[in-house]
């Protein structure tokens, strides 16, 4: 139940707790928080992440200043007439 509780975030063991699971697990600490799908650890998906939600908000700003320039420029004098 507690290693639910940790796995669900609403639990925090401590350093002591973690070493204890991952020695009754066979492996080292650091892979207690690797990603099990790409083999990356925590650190390496927050840095994936932050880069990934830059790339998204540089796109995203490009794209709302393309619809902004769109729709709140003036009209050409060739669409006035």
């Amino acid at each position: 139940h507690y290693v639910a509780e940790i796995e669900a975030a609403k639990k925090y063991p401590s350093a002591q707790t973690l070493e204890r699971l991952s020695d009754a697990l066979k492996i080292s600490p650091s892979e207690l928080f690797a990603d099990v799908t790409s083999g990356a650890t925590a650190f390496q998906r927050h840095k994936e992440m932050t880069a990934l939600s830059r790339e998204l908000r540089a796109e995203l700003n490009g794209r709302i200043d393309a619809v902004t320039k769109k729709h709140l420029s003036p009209p050409s004098r060739d669409s006035r007439e």
